[in-house]
């Protein structure tokens, strides 16, 4: 059952009732330490106002709408007080740049503001989890099981409570008759029937599952549960025909050629605007660790054709004189420079050249070597299929998963970047871009 929808709505507008709440409270104290006339107050509430959807931008990028935040007590805290000095910052520079409330100029003022808002809205997700991940009246489901999936599923559910699901009977088509489905479900007051893919190649369960439509239960693969629920694609539950129902899709051709015009543009401008940034640590980088500034190599693009990358050198010239290897982390071969450009990712910025020359995307799986992706493609199903897109500077895999360092990275980094080429959309890519801010300002890149 997907209750997401319903329960985001809620936790936004809660966030907007504590948020004016804050506002007044930190009027309230203004009023009393600093004796303001009351009837600056409409000023006040407007400037507030006017920074209202950078404030929810922020706490979009820290995370806190995120299911697997709200649950974890170190990240909520973490996240939400990150996020209040982070909108206490903004709403200072916001209402004094722009000069839409002239009368909070106390550094005080937003202080109070960081602290109000950390502590209302850190309770409340708190409150929130206690609400939604805690339900007494989970929606019982039944798993119809033909190969394997079970445990997978099992723990799957039962690391995401809010989806709202109990696993309350796993029914193995090997080993038990589906005859009785109906009574089963019946018996068992099932709503929600969970089907192995494989199933949907047995006409005889297919009719079982037809004669089960007056019940009124809701009917899903596994496939696409777990895509919904986990928001990748499980590689060893999809066959060929996934992608020729899911990758077949004309609207995707418009947002595609969209976004190749925006990634040339866009380009363009960063390029112009961050070129004495560029100049700046291309000098430090010959300073530092001599020549050369710019590492190229060779990568494998769209439809798989390879095309040279660009990045400032973050490693020693000799980094590999043995042969192409993974970077791990505290890889001896990073330079102190370079650690903290790989960190901070500007020592991507020279892949600006690569979008405006139309090799990538801002949007995308990240592109591998010609070596790898040779080795990855014999041992990991599907691998090639990732270069149906244009490789991206940030992407859905590199903001929801660590950097690759092995195969089985790898695999778990493909089934990020399928959900990616199948949900593509400008709004997907919006969150992305936003996400990448906390990965930047974490400095979690490698």
């Amino acid at each position: 059952m997907n209750h997401a929808p319903l329960r985001k709505t809620i936790l936004i507008l809660v966030d907007l009732v504590l948020y004016y709440a804050a506002i007044v409270s930190l009027w309230s104290i203004d009023l009393y330490l600093r004796q303001m006339d009351s009837v600056f107050w409409h000023d006040y509430l407007w400037g507030f106002t006017t920074f209202l959807p950078l404030f929810f931008i922020i706490y979009y990028i820290f995370d806190l709408y995120s299911d697997d935040v709200t649950m974890n007590g170190i990240s909520l805290f973490k996240g939400s007080f990150n996020a209040s000095w982070a909108s206490a910052l903004m709403a200072f520079l916001w209402l004094h740049k722009f000069r839409f409330f002239f009368y909070v100029r106390s550094i005080l003022s937003f202080v109070l503001f960081a602290i109000i808002t950390f502590i209302l809205l850190s309770l409340w997700r708190r409150l929130y989890f206690s609400l939604f991940a805690k339900q007494r009246n989970q929606v019982p489901a039944l798993f119809l099981e033909l190969e394997s999936g079970s445990q997978e599923l099992s723990q799957e559910i039962k690391n995401r409570p809010f989806c709202g699901l109990e696993l309350t009977r796993i029914f193995n088509l090997k080993k038990e008759s589906l005859n009785n489905l109906n009574e089963i479900i019946q018996n068992e007051k099932i709503e929600y029937l969970i089907v192995d893919d494989k199933c949907f190649h047995d006409s005889k369960v297919i009719h079982q599952i037809f004669q089960a439509l007056p019940l009124q239960i809701e009917v899903v693969r596994l496939s696409s549960f777990l895509e919904n629920l986990c928001h990748f694609v499980f590689i060893r539950h999809i066959e060929e025909h996934w992608f020729l129902d899911n990758l077949l899709d004309s609207s995707k051709k418009l947002h595609d050629k969209l976004k190749n015009v925006c990634d040339r543009i866009l380009a363009l401008i960063m390029l112009t605007i961050l070129s004495p940034l560029m100049l700046f640590i291309a000098l430090l980088v010959g300073i530092s660790s001599g020549f050369p500034i710019i590492y190229s190599q060779k990568r494998v693009g769209h439809l798989g054709k390879e095309f040279t990358l660009f990045k400032f050198r973050s490693m020693r010239n000799d980094a590999e004189k043995d042969g192409a290897k993974w970077a791990t982390p505290g890889d001896h071969r990073v330079t102190k420079l370079g650690a903290f450009l790989r960190k901070t990712r500007l020592d991507e910025l020279p892949q600006l050249f690569n979008i405006l020359k139309g090799e990538m995307s801002f949007i995308g799986p990240r592109p591998e070597r010609p070596e790898f992706v040779e080795k990855l493609s014999q041992s990991i199903p599907f691998y090639n299929e990732r270069h149906l897109v244009k490789p991206g500077l940030t992407g859905w895999a590199q903001i929801s998963y660590r950097y690759g360092m092995s195969e089985d990275d790898s695999l778990k980094k493909l089934q990020y970047d399928l959900y990616y080429i199948k949900n593509r959309s400008f709004v997907l890519e919006l969150a992305i871009i936003l996400k990448t801010i906390r990965v930047v300002i974490y400095q979690s890149g490698t």
